[in-house]
């Protein structure tokens, strides 16, 4: 049940339960479960315990979710704006460093470089690089 719990909660990265990704609907069979009236006891009971397990269980996601999103939001600050002309520095961490040395001795970044066209609301900049880093 706690399994089917996790499946049927919705993603925030992706906007869908697993559930629905994989088979393509939301399923509710347990959410419809209910006692029949000339049920035994035991049944009743055990049935009962199901559906209160499985709301604690979805509970407690939604609140890691709601804990998770505030502790995410908490160091989030709004990006400085970057104008032309501006000097930036250029991290190296996706860039083809010469061969003969050391990935761990290279500088973090490099620059400053001159801001050439600036796109903050796409993170896209255009840096004025000197023609060592272009080839």
């Amino acid at each position: 049940m706690t399994e089917f719990a996790i499946n049927l909660s919705v993603s925030s990265s992706t906007g869908f339960a697993p559930f629905e990704l994989n088979c393509g609907y939301m399923p509710t069979i347990i959410r419809g479960i209910t006692p029949f009236e000339n049920a035994k006891p035991g049944i009743k009971r055990f049935i009962n315990q199901a559906i209160h397990n499985l709301e604690m269980a979805d509970d407690a996601i939604i609140q890691s979710q709601v804990m998770q999103t505030r502790y995410a939001n908490k160091r989030w600050r709004r990006e400085s704006p970057i104008v032309i002309g501006d000097k930036v520095y250029l991290s190296t961490e996706n860039l083809n460093l010469p061969k003969n040395r050391s990935r761990k001795l290279m500088p973090k970044y490099i620059g400053p470089y001159k801001m050439m066209n600036s796109h903050p609301e796409e993170s896209r900049y255009t840096l004025e690089l000197p023609d060592k880093l272009k080839a």
